[in-house]
C-alpha cells in the first residue's frame, strides 16, 4: 500500500503530532499488516489505525467517514497473511480468565478495542490506580489494605467525598427537572457527578511532561510555559491524595506507562519546572519509600501489584466503570460514575458481567462475559 500526503510539497516543514518531522509519503506491504481498527479523530468517526508487524502503528485520518470505510474495506478484503483475529472481546476475555494473558495485556486490548490509542492524546489508553499506600517503607502485596477500591471510581475512595458527589448530583438533578427559564442565560445541563474526566490530553501530558517529545507538546498546550510548580506532577503520594481524597476536581486515573516505563519519572533532560511553595525544586518524581528512590523498582513493584490476586479478583469492577455497563444510564448513577456531557467519552464495549469463581489454581479466578 502507498499513501501520499495531500500537502506533500509542504511536508518537509511540517511537524507530526509528536513534534517530529515525518515523511510526506510512506508505504508497506500487506504482509506487514497485523491489525486494522476504525478510529475517531478529533470528535469525527473518520480514521483508521493500522498495526504493523515491526511494532509501528499508523493513525490515518480521512476527510469523510465514507472514504475511511472504503479504505478499511479494501484493506480487510486483501490477502493479509499476518492479520491477527483479535476482534472478539469474548475470546480475549476467556484468554484472560484462563490465565493465558496477563491483567496488563487484557487492559491493553480493552483500551485498543474501545478506540483508545497511543497515537491520540484525546483518547489515550487509561489504566487504573492500583495502590493507595505511597508512604510505607515496605509493601506486602498480599495485604489487601494497600490496594485501592476498584469497585468505586477513583474520586469516591472515601465516604465523605462520595456523599458530596451524590448530594451535588441530586441538586443538579432537581435543577434539571425544573427546566430552563426564559431569562436564564445558562440553561441547566443533565445532572452529573464529575465536571472533569479521568483521562484526557491534559492528563497524559501532565504525567509525561519530563519525556520528549511530550514535553514540547505540553509546552504547546500551556502557551509555551510549564505549569505552576505545585501543580506539576511531582509526587506519587500527592497525585494519589488529590485524585482519591483531597480534590473535588482532580479525578485522574493512570496511563500504561506507570506499569512499564520508568524513564518518564526521571527528569533526564534537566528541565526547570520551578520551585514549589515549600521551597522544594521540582525535578524527578518523588517515589514512595518502598521504591527506594528507584524508578525501575517502582515500576517492577507496581506491575506486580497489577498482577496480584487482589487486583485480579476485582479488576472486572473497574472495567465495568470505564469500559462497560456502568458508564451510562441508571447503572452509572448508582455507581456514582456520571460525567459532565462535555467531557464524557463513553467508549462503550457493551455490558460486562463479572463472575467470581473460588480459587482453583488460576491466580485471578475472574471471568467476564461480554454479549
Amino acid at each position: 500500500m502507498y499513501f501520499v500526503e495531500d500537502n506533500a510539497a509542504d511536508a518537509h516543514d511540517s511537524q507530526s503530532v509528536h513534534g517530529e518531522t515525518e515523511a510526506a509519503s510512506f508505504s508497506w506491504t500487506y504482509e506487514e499488516i497485523k491489525e486494522v481498527h476504525k478510529r475517531w479523530w478529533q470528535l469525527r468517526d473518520n480514521a483508521v489505525e493500522i498495526f504493523l508487524t515491526n511494532g509501528r502503528t499508523l493513525l490515518l485520518a480521512f476527510h469523510t467517514a465514507k472514504f475511511r470505510d472504503d479504505v478499511y474495506h479494501n484493506i480487510l478484503t486483501s490477502d493479509l497473511p499476518n492479520l491477527l483475529e483479535y476482534g472478539n472481546i469474548t475470546a480475549l476475555t476467556h484468554l484472560w480468565g484462563s490465565g493465558q494473558i496477563s491483567n496488563f495485556e487484557y487492559l491493553t486490548h480493552l483500551n485498543k478495542h474501545s478506540g483508545r490509542s497511543f497515537n491520540d492524546l484525546m483518547q489515550y489508553p487509561v489504566f487504573p490506580f492500583i495502590l493507595k499506600d505511597y508512604i510505607s517503607e515496605t509493601l506486602d502485596l498480599g495485604d489487601s489494605s494497600i490496594y485501592r477500591n476498584l469497585n468505586k471510581p477513583i474520586a469516591v475512595q472515601s465516604k465523605e467525598k462520595e456523599d458530596r458527589y451524590v448530594d451535588n448530583y441530586k441538586y443538579l438533578e432537581e435543577e434539571y427537572r425544573k427546566g430552563a427559564h426564559d431569562d436564564d442565560p445558562m440553561p441547566p445541563v443533565q445532572p452529573y457527578h464529575y465536571g472533569s474526566h479521568y483521562s484526557n490530553s491534559g492528563t497524559v501530558l501532565h504525567f509525561l511532561v519530563r519525556m520528549p517529545p511530550f514535553t514540547k507538546m505540553f509546552l504547546a498546550y500551556q502557551d509555551q510555559s510549564f505549569d505552576i510548580p505545585d501543580r506539576t506532577f511531582h509526587s506519587m503520594n500527592t497525585t494519589w491524595r488529590l485524585s482519591s481524597f483531597e480534590s473535588m476536581t482532580d479525578v485522574k486515573e493512570l496511563i500504561p506507562e506507570f506499569f512499564y516505563l520508568p524513564e518518564f519519572l526521571v527528569n533526564r533532560e534537566g528541565f526547570d519546572f520551578g520551585v514549589r511553595q515549600n521551597s522544594e525544586r521540582v525535578n524527578h518524581v518523588n517515589l514512595p519509600p518502598w521504591a527506594r528512590n528507584d524508578p525501575r523498582l517502582f515500576i517492577l513493584i507496581h506491575r506486580q501489584a497489577l498482577e496480584s490476586d487482589q487486583v485480579s479478583q476485582t479488576l472486572c469492577q473497574w472495567i465495568d466503570l470505564v469500559f462497560g455497563l456502568k458508564q451510562k444510564g441508571k447503572a452509572a448513577v448508582h455507581a456514582i460514575n456520571v460525567f459532565h456531557p462535555a467531557v464524557s467519552s463513553c467508549l462503550y464495549l457493551g455490558h460486562i458481567y463479572c463472575i467470581y469463581i473460588p480459587p482453583n489454581g488460576r491466580k485471578g479466578n475472574t471471568f467476564l462475559r461480554v454479549p
